[in-house]
């Protein structure tokens, strides 16, 4: 009694997997409802389909023949839309799943809207709230100190990542209390989404350590492509620290048996940087465990000492950084997540003078040509300095030159307010830290 009718079909880039039909369809009350129906799922399992649409007041009596009506809809000249099958980037092209937000270029993809897949886990605490200028005025332009801006540049620095080939890293703010670890790891996490402080009640994307080893790497699945805040060291109560570091950092979830078809279950992989805070460093904890500390983990899990002084503008007394960092805390409630999205939107949306949009390699091609200019002149003022480093320390100058090319790119996008060179002397002192 009610027309359903087929208004795309969604597919991945190749056209031979994960096909969607999206119908659309007044129900019983008048109400208009849209419904994204997997067609492997309603292939294997007709009748739960159809008990879901029966949930929105959609009544289909003959599975047959509704099963006949979705194969001859997926044959119809319909607009194509994208099935995003993770978070982040999907594979080798430049469509970006930021939290419920897809960003890409139609024209250049040859799509007209992207959906999230079957089973596919959306993060909807990567939201965006306020405007980019509203966050520009109340949070990037108010922070003081190196803690706080190393912390947005390491939550705008994950878009990067798998366009210049490199792995993930920790990066992780040290100290006593009271010295602006939490109000840094807030101010980092807003680039993205949600940051009110942990434990406050508010929807806050910033999870604790303590969670087990699968739970952190449910975490990492669901963030793939964005930086991971991460409050607490201390908090982490389960064994094998050093384990658990490994398989953040690894890439991928543990090998597992599917139960369905006894064989090895796909693995979900991800590429991202932490952003963590504690009052003990990552060698020191591992070492509470005494487990040796290998040099694997020393340039994927970079402590970097913070305190007081470094969330606060010279001269500054502590009260006035308090009321300021109060502020912005407060800012960050109803203003988040579009400094994050607009820095994906610039990244999608590069092109050559005649307005012709690049592709993957190509954009992939710039950023590793850029990250080698940025890497060289960080290598080049060290030299200045007549400082040699080991191959372990080389490795993490490159992963800070990451860092330094995110401010750079995101303050010539009009992004970040600040100069490129605070940018530079923000990377420096937080890579002098760690060395």
């Amino acid at each position: 009694s009610h027309l359903l009718e087929p208004v795309a079909k969604a597919c991945n880039r190749a056209g031979n997997g994960h096909w969607h039909i999206i119908l659309k369809c007044a129900n019983h009350s008048g109400a208009e409802v849209e419904m994204i129906i997997c067609m492997k799922k309603v292939k294997k399992s007709t009748d739960s389909v159809i008990s879901q649409l029966a949930g929105k007041g959609i009544f289909v009596d003959d599975s047959k023949l509704f099963l006949v009506f979705l194969q001859r809809s997926c044959e119809m000249d319909l607009p194509v839309y994208r099935v995003a099958i993770r978070p982040g980037f999907q594979p080798e092209e430049l469509v970006f799943q930021f939290g419920p937000y897809p960003i890409f270029v139609a024209g250049r993809e040859g799509i007209q809207g992207v959906i999230p897949g079957e089973g596919m886990m959306v993060n909807n605490t990567i939201a965006v709230a306020g405007s980019l200028e509203q966050w520009q005025e109340q949070v990037a332009r108010k922070v003081c100190g190196m803690a706080p801006k190393l912390a947005i540049l390491v939550g705008l620095s994950s878009f990067l990542l798998p366009l210049l080939g490199e792995s993930g890293a920790i990066f992780h703010l040290c100290g006593d209390s009271s010295t602006g670890k939490t109000a840094a790891l807030q101010v980092g996490a807003s680039v993205n989404g949600q940051a009110a402080e942990p434990g406050s009640g508010s929807p806050t994307q910033i999870q604790r350590w303590n969670a087990t080893s699968n739970g952190l790497e449910l975490l990492m699945v669901m963030n793939n492509g964005t930086t991971l805040a991460l409050d607490e060291l201390g908090s982490f109560t389960g064994k094998f620290f050093a384990e658990t570091l490994y398989d953040i950092v690894s890439g991928a979830t543990k090998s597992r048996m599917d139960p369905e078809t006894l064989g090895m279950a796909r693995q979900s992989t991800w590429v991202q940087n932490v952003l963590s805070t504690g009052e003990l460093t990552i060698v020191d904890r591992i070492r509470l465990e005494k487990s040796q500390v290998m040099d694997g983990m020393l340039h994927r899990a970079l402590s970097i000492p913070v305190m007081a002084e470094d969330s606060r503008s010279e001269n500054e007394s502590i009260d006035a950084a308090g009321q300021r960092i109060s502020d912005i805390k407060t800012s960050l409630l109803t203003c988040h997540g579009s400094a994050g999205y607009e820095f994906v939107q610039c990244l999608t949306h590069l092109a050559d003078e005649s307005g012709n949009y690049f592709d993957w390699k190509t954009t992939s091609d710039i950023m590793k040509s850029s990250l080698n200019e940025f890497h060289d002149e960080m290598n080049r003022r060290l030299y200045a300095g007549l400082s040699t480093l080991s191959s372990v320390e080389s490795r993490v100058l490159r992963r800070f030159a990451i860092l330094y090319m995110t401010g750079a790119f995101a303050a010539d996008w009009g992004i970040l307010p600040w100069q490129c060179s605070d940018i530079a002397d923000v990377t420096f002192e937080a890579f002098g830290r760690w060395l």
